[in-house]
């Protein structure tokens, strides 16, 4: 992958990081935790960018890096559901979230084993 492409997914997901906090500070507590999931989702592609093997794959088959990028953003978005509800007052029962994305996780890694 060319570097351009890496830190272009970086800065957004830096930025809508960014954003996402200055809005829970200012008293947005919805609207930063809706904008930290694209920021997750930016920095996972990002770093699933910088891997070699991930670069290689994307050249070769690039629906099948679609789809691993796909199931890595629906990981975070679960966790990212999961560590939001938890964070609220009284605590949402949102348990349910964690074997979610740990199957995500493990989908993910079988993924990566099959096709790379």
């Amino acid at each position: 992958m060319e570097n351009n492409t890496i830190y272009s997914w970086l800065f957004f997901g830096v930025g809508f990081a960014i954003v996402s906090k200055l809005f829970q500070f200012r008293g947005k507590r919805t609207t930063g935790h809706i904008l930290v999931i694209p920021a997750a989702w930016c920095l996972v592609i990002a770093l699933m960018c910088s891997v070699i093997d991930f670069a290689r794959l994307y050249g070769r088959v690039s629906w099948q890096a679609f789809i691993l990028i796909g199931l890595a953003g629906l990981v975070i978005v679960a966790f990212q559901g999961m560590v939001i509800g938890l964070g609220l007052r009284p605590p949402r029962k949102v348990g349910w979230l964690i074997p979610v994305a740990l199957s995500g996780l493990g989908i993910l890694y079988w993924l990566w084993q099959q096709w790379v």
